[in-house]
């Protein structure tokens, strides 16, 4: 209970606590008389929550960790706590241990953030900003690879799901852009036949289909991801298996 780091936790379970009680009050009060209690409440929150972080502040009562400030300024522990900078799990991470510990999904994820803020909403939202922090905490301190992995299991899972959605309905509507193909090439080949017989036919006016991939593209694309995605679990499987735990648990 006073430890710094576990704060955030704790905010969220009085905040989901306040937000069932509103909506009580909503009903109970009615919309105009609950905005007035609710203004009220803005400003009682916001200074006692001022006045706490004060409090705690001066008398030394709460402290964040060298560790967690480290994680803030990736600089303090090796100026100021030097024997925490010392353990191999606090280095940054290398390159060499994302590829061998998140494979493809250091090739997945960056598909999955542009689709995040590509067309937002809360849920996508938070997710990119849960694969941000993901990426950043897990690059000050090797250790926190652990909390990047399950992010951008998320972030790419959303990545290739959109990409094979869009993919597949290139192939769906395949047979539409074959017909708008045929019917745009009709007109030409009427003139040429009838060259003589008169004015060329005016060219009828065909909607363009919206999904105009050739097949070919569609189903390279679909292969590749096929094949990548095996790869990644056959790879995944070896590391659970050989580095990271014992055979009676992940049978390579």
């Amino acid at each position: 209970m006073t430890s710094s780091e576990h704060l955030a936790s704790h905010a969220v379970f009085v905040f989901l606590n306040v937000y069932a009680f509103g909506i009580w009050a909503k009903d109970l009060m009615g919309e105009e008389k609950f905005r007035k209690l609710v203004s009220y409440l803005y400003t009682i929150t916001a200074l006692g929550v001022t006045c706490f972080v004060i409090y705690v502040s001066i008398t030394g009562k709460m402290k964040w960790s060298g560790r967690s400030l480290s994680l803030l300024d990736p600089t303090y522990a090796k100026k100021y706590i030097p024997i925490i900078a010392s353990v191999s799990e606090h280095q940054p991470t290398t390159w060499a241990s994302y590829f061998f510990d998140l494979h493809y999904l250091l090739i997945f994820s960056p598909v999955g953030f542009y689709y995040c803020f590509k067309d937002p909403t809360p849920g996508k939202v938070f997710l990119g900003i849960f694969g941000i922090l993901g990426v950043y905490f897990s690059s000050v301190m090797v250790r926190l690879l652990l909390v990047a992995a399950p992010a951008l299991c998320c972030v790419s899972g959303l990545g290739l799901s959109q990409m094979l959605y869009n993919f597949t309905r290139h192939i769906r509507y395949y047979r539409e852009w074959r017909d708008y193909q045929d019917k745009v090439n009709e007109p030409a080949q009427i003139a040429d036949d009838d060259e003589n017989e008169g004015p060329s036919p005016t060219p009828k006016r065909v909607k363009k289909p919206e999904y105009g991939y050739p097949l070919e593209t569609a189903i390279c694309v679909i292969v590749t991801i096929a094949v990548s995605a095996m790869v990644f679990f056959t790879h995944c499987t070896w590391v659970s298996a050989e580095a990271y735990s014992s055979p009676t648990i992940v049978i390579a």
